[in-house]
């Protein structure tokens, strides 16, 4: 990981593992997490962004950032409830086809009962 001012540069493995140790509770305290996740009715905690509270991802447990810059799109999701942390990067027009894609892995790395 690269930091330039306020951006990031990473490849989407990197991202991924970061959210997973981040959400994961391998970064931050317990306290320090719950209260980066404790969104109190807004959308923005503690640099995390809940996107259970939308349609985006329709589950509750959603949790992560994400950023655009002309046609690149970059999701970190961490599905807090099943254990699954997606991150995508790419070039795309419109943002649906982003959440379509952090559905789909979401589901193709979910547990199987």
């Amino acid at each position: 990981m690269a930091a330039d001012g306020w951006r990031i540069e990473t490849d989407a493995a990197t991202l991924a593992r970061w959210g997973y140790e981040l959400y994961g509770g391998f970064v931050v305290s317990d306290d320090a997490l719950r209260a980066m996740t404790d969104f109190r009715g807004e959308f923005y905690g503690l640099g995390t962004i809940d996107f259970s509270g939308s349609d985006e991802y329709g589950v509750p447990g959603a949790v992560g950032h994400g950023g655009m810059e002309e046609s690149n799109v970059v999701r970190l999701v961490a599905f807090l409830d099943v254990g699954v942390v997606v991150s995508v990067q790419a070039n795309a027009d419109r943002l649906e086809q982003i959440r379509s894609l952090v559905r789909a892995l979401r589901d193709a790395a979910r547990p199987r009962a």
